[in-house]
């Protein structure tokens, strides 16, 4: 096969001229040849199209008017030209991009026109790249608006005014321009106020007194945002508007303007506005600020909220030193109490019953029987009393006198309960079985306490007609991370609506004379139950007894603490 650039000689000329004119025509380039002078020797149809050259033109062979078209369409006018007058100068090729006003980009070849070693003209191709060029755009400006963000995300120290103003001119940067903005608007969306300019813009703006909050109903074309809440591109800003309102004498010269709508949910909550790009405003630039905006408000969002979580913390941690202090002072002045009553209070009832016993054993059979049960009553009266103090000395010792958790074995701690009440066993005739209990963390002293109560609960409680049997016994719940105490009797039970109420300080579902005691044994059972981060349940019908649930942590998270 014979080289492509080489002539057939047996191909007649104008075969040749009509195959090469059929090949310019045929390429997807823009084909112009000129001669050394510049003058127009040959143009493809495709470079009519390219350059959008008006027919009239293009049979006018006007060369001059034809540059002139050609330059008032590029962004650079005056490097391109520079460059046409370079090349006509060498012999040299050359590859370049050429950027127009309305946004295309075309890619540029040049190659010289050499015969017989003399140089006689050039051939130029241009290729619309536009398509291209966007797509590759894109790609850098969303790089750079994740680079961006991603920056914007690292600023958790920042102020909002550091943010914003980062974002600004990242914005400034993303969509080309050379000045920016952003403004917040109020509540309802009425009025705007300038937050943040680009140093660019500060820089060249030569009013002294810049005002900083504009009501939406008086601003121009850039309150559109706002109005149509949708953003707004302006690529001829001295055009005709209604909605424009001109601005004031030393502000910057808008060119071209775009601004971008901020919304939280539905509410619009910011303006974000640039201006003054070397090209038109299109919908990637809108895309570019709208995201790089949003992810700033959603920072801002969350940095605020983390500072309100900051000062909730503070606060908090203000008023558990406060509750801690006043519960320090509480517990002092209870224990203050305690020491009163254990001496004080119980003093005087001891010589009430230590009198009533001397009287008793003086003038018991001088006395008649309504004097002596007088006597036995003021005795009873006074032990009561003295009880009762006991039971809440225990009652508020709880959190007063409590103990380090320690590793307490449930099984020994019942036995030790139970061996606390053995004639109450041995009067009530009862059986009681203890089994299945795990160790846990505790403090053995008030678990002991809490064993006791319960298990002399079951005994007072006991059925007229049968043998009071009580069982003890546990497991592991939750996956081994919840302990379960069961103290089950068969005693006389109760109605299932005072399942609450029997819990409560001095709370009685019995008379004295029925069942003794001071109705102190059941709230202190749930006071130290609660202590260690548990629960007590009760269940029972009448005649049927009763069950009484409690539910401990295996391990407590403070184990060595007296909590």
């Amino acid at each position: 096969m014979e080289p492509t650039n080489q002539e057939r000689p047996d191909t007649p000329p104008d075969v040749r001229t009509e195959l090469l004119a059929a090949t310019l025509e045929s390429t997807a380039d823009g084909i112009l040849a000129v001669d050394a002078e510049g003058r127009v020797l040959h143009a493809n149809s495709r470079f009519a199209e390219l350059w959008r050259i008006p027919d009239e033109l293009v049979t006018a062979a006007d060369d001059a008017r034809l540059l002139s078209h050609v330059l008032g369409q590029l962004r650079h006018p005056d490097r391109f030209l520079a460059k046409v007058q370079e090349l006509y100068a060498t012999d040299r090729e050359d590859f370049d991009t050429l950027l127009f006003t309305d946004g295309r980009v075309f890619e540029r070849y040049s190659r010289p026109l050499i015969h017989n070693g003399r140089l006689h003209g050039r051939v130029w191709s241009f290729r619309d790249i536009t398509e291209r060029h966007r797509a590759q755009e894109r790609l850098r400006l969303d790089e750079e608006r994740l680079r961006a963000l991603a920056e914007l995300g690292g600023m958790t120290g920042a102020s909002v005014r550091e943010l914003t103003e980062f974002a600004m001119e990242a914005g400034v940067r993303l969509t080309g321009s050379t000045i920016g903005y952003l403004a917040f608007t109020n509540e309802d969306e009425t009025v705007l106020t300038m937050h943040a300019w680009s140093k660019t813009a500060m820089e060249q703006c030569a009013i002294t007194d810049k005002p900083m909050v504009y009501p939406v109903r008086d601003t121009g074309l850039w309150g559109e945002a706002v109005r149509q809440r949708r953003p707004i591109i302006t690529n001829d800003y001295s055009a005709p508007d209604p909605a424009k309102r001109g601005y004031p004498q030393g502000h910057v010269e808008v060119t071209r303007h775009m601004n971008v709508p901020v919304f939280d949910d539905e509410r619009l909550v910011a303006v974000a506005g640039v201006g003054n790009k070397d090209g038109p405003y299109d919908d990637s630039d809108v895309v570019q600020l709208q995201l790089l905006m949003d992810g700033m408000w959603r920072l801002m969002q969350r940095l605020r909220a983390m500072e309100d979580l900051r000062r909730a913390h503070d606060e908090l941690e203000h008023r558990v030193a406060e509750r801690t202090a006043e519960l320090a002072r509480s517990n002092a002045e209870l224990e203050q109490f305690a020491y009163a009553a254990s001496h004080d209070l119980q003093e005087p009832l001891r010589k009430v019953q230590a009198f009533g016993d001397r009287l008793k054993a003086r003038v018991a059979d001088r006395l008649d029987e309504e004097s002596a049960d007088y006597l036995s009553r003021m005795q009873n009266a006074a032990g009561r009393m003295s009880v009762l103090i006991s039971d809440l000395l225990s009652y508020s010792r709880v959190t007063t006198q409590a103990q380090p958790f320690s590793t307490v074995d449930l099984d020994q701690t019942a036995h030790e309960a139970l061996s606390n009440l053995e004639i109450a066993v041995e009067h009530a005739g009862a059986m009681v079985r203890i089994e299945g209990l795990p160790q846990i963390d505790a403090d053995a002293t008030q678990i002991r306490q809490l064993m006791q109560n319960l298990l002399a609960n079951a005994l007072k409680f006991q059925h007229p007609d049968r043998t009071p049997i009580v069982t003890v016994q546990g497991g592991l719940e939750a996956g081994g991370t919840i302990c379960r105490i069961e103290v089950q009797d068969n005693g006389v039970g109760f109605e299932e609506k005072y399942s609450e109420r029997i819990f409560g300080v001095f709370q009685r579902l019995h008379s004295r004379d029925e069942y003794p005691g001071t109705g102190i044994g059941l709230a202190l059972c749930r006071k130290i139950v609660e202590r260690h981060g548990g629960t007590i349940e009760a269940v029972g019908r009448p005649d049927e007894g009763a069950t009484f649930v409690v539910r401990l942590p295996v391990r407590q998270v403070h184990t060595g603490s007296s909590q």
